[in-house]
């Protein structure tokens, strides 16, 4: 069967020839995995919600990789402000600086002082339909749409996206102003989501005729241990953007499938978020507090595709063994595959102390016991 179908059927909640697989991966391990394999081909393939990081073709193809990505770019006319202390600026005013494998944001926040909804209006946004932000991008999905089988997705990350709003305030403020100052973040939060809808029109006029799946607004509520807001409070104040975007997304490309990154023991909004339009699921943090991946399927397994699952935190990590890697994977078939309604990734990116053996252990076990009508005992 082609990918692209493999996928198609899978979020369809319909069972392929086996089940789909996805790559998300840390630079440091993806490079120890390129060396392991004795891959020596040139990394051309953009390949990271970080940037920049690109990986070699050869590389996803050996891991059997159902997905190629394409990306959303910078104005034309923006130039990424490089500051003294090695940090750059965004065209948002975000400030940020690689740490280890990870783009992290600095403690600065331009809106960190305002207080009132003017100050919201005032800011000096970004215009979502500025010139060259797609440019190419038409091209590049109409290759992969007729010159490969694979799943397309699409991302307009790092813009459209919810997580914006404590960026410019900061995550201490966000939260202290749910409580104390709600009309100031559904202000922000209002804008926010008018920038993503503007992104969105942009990049699937662009690409819609060819992509199969759009990162959407992606936002961490929770922890390992539970929410950070209330369910209640982040009805009040979440979800009625999501329904936006998804609404506007559906409307304009009713074929396209929306994906959401949420981190954490989210579960108790799953439910909300599938009522609004949501596709697929990511990354189903197994050990996080009532993500349960047999649960989860029992109760959401025929609304929603979960994508991911396979745990990092212990095995997949130092932690774990090449044996505790094969009872992970036969696991999450076993709980999440049944009826399709699974992709199979980490749950997360692999980190750098993820040993290349676990990363290709994982991916062929996943072929292995993946197949349909699944038999996993």
């Amino acid at each position: 069967m082609k990918p692209r179908d493999r996928v198609l059927l899978a979020i369809e909640h319909e069972e392929p020839d086996r089940v789909p697989l996805d790559y998300w991966s840390t630079p440091t391990a993806y490079v120890n995995l390129k060396q392991y394999l004795g891959v020596h081909g040139e990394d051309t393939v953009k390949w990271a919600w970080m940037e920049p990081m690109k990986v070699c073709d050869k590389v996803l193809e050996r891991l059997h990789v159902d997905f190629r990505r394409i990306y959303m770019k910078r104005p034309q006319d923006w130039k990424t402000k490089k500051l003294p202390d090695g940090s750059v600026e965004d065209e948002f005013g975000r400030r940020y600086k690689w740490v280890g494998d990870y783009l992290e944001f600095m403690h600065y926040y331009p809106l960190a002082k305002a207080e009132e909804v003017e100050e919201v209006e005032e800011y000096p946004w970004p215009d979502p339909y500025a010139l060259g932000r797609t440019e190419g991008l038409r091209r590049e999905a109409k290759e992969l749409y007729e010159k490969t089988d694979y799943a397309i997705f699409a991302f307009p990350y790092p813009y459209a996206d919810f997580e914006l709003a404590w960026n410019l305030v900061g995550f201490t403020k966000f939260l202290k102003y749910l409580i104390t100052n709600q009309k100031f973040i559904t202000a922000l939060l209002d804008k926010v989501c008018e920038i993503a809808v503007g992104l969105y029109d942009v990049l699937l006029d662009e690409v819609g005729d060819y992509i199969q799946v759009v990162y959407g607004p992606a936002f961490d509520f929770a922890h390992q241990h539970g929410m950070y807001m209330s369910p209640e409070l982040w009805r009040k104040i979440f979800k009625p953007g999501f329904k936006k975007v998804y609404d506007f997304v559906k409307k304009k490309a009713p074929h396209v499938k929306i994906f959401l990154h949420s981190c954490g023991a989210m579960r108790p909004v799953i439910k909300d978020l599938v009522e609004v339009g949501l596709d697929v699921l990511n990354p189903i943090q197994p050990l996080a507090y009532g993500m349960d991946s047999g649960t989860l399927k029992q109760e959401f397994g025929k609304e929603v595709c979960f994508h991911g699952g396979i745990d990092l935190q212990h095995v997949m990590s130092f932690r774990g063994s090449l044996q505790d890697v094969e009872e992970e994977v036969k696991g999450r078939i076993r709980a999440l595959a049944p009826g399709g309604g699974y992709i199979l990734a980490p749950a997360h990116n692999l980190q750098p102390d993820t040993t290349p053996e676990k990363i290709v252990a994982m991916y062929d076990y996943a072929v292995k016991y993946g197949v349909y009508p699944v038999e996993v005992k």
